[in-house]
């Protein structure tokens, strides 16, 4: 994990803390649709709200059923 600029101390210290993994049971199996993690400064604590990113299935899910079915 790369280090980044704090925006609170303006040091280099913000680190990217991941949190989870979302995953989503389709047909008897479990995929990974998405990660949960937030941003933290090694040095004044300061803490960024939880983000969630979808990956490509995460994007495909998020879809209407109608969409992904016709892929419209």
């Amino acid at each position: 994990m790369a280090l980044e600029i704090c925006p609170k101390c303006g040091k280099i210290s913000f680190i990217k803390t991941p949190l989870g993994r979302i995953m989503r049971e389709s047909l008897g199996c479990m995929i990974h649709i998405g990660d949960k993690h937030y941003w933290k400064c090694l040095a004044c604590n300061h803490r960024t709200e939880t983000v969630m990113v979808n990956n490509k299935w995460g994007d495909h899910f998020d879809l209407p059923w109608y969409k992904r079915l016709f892929r419209i």
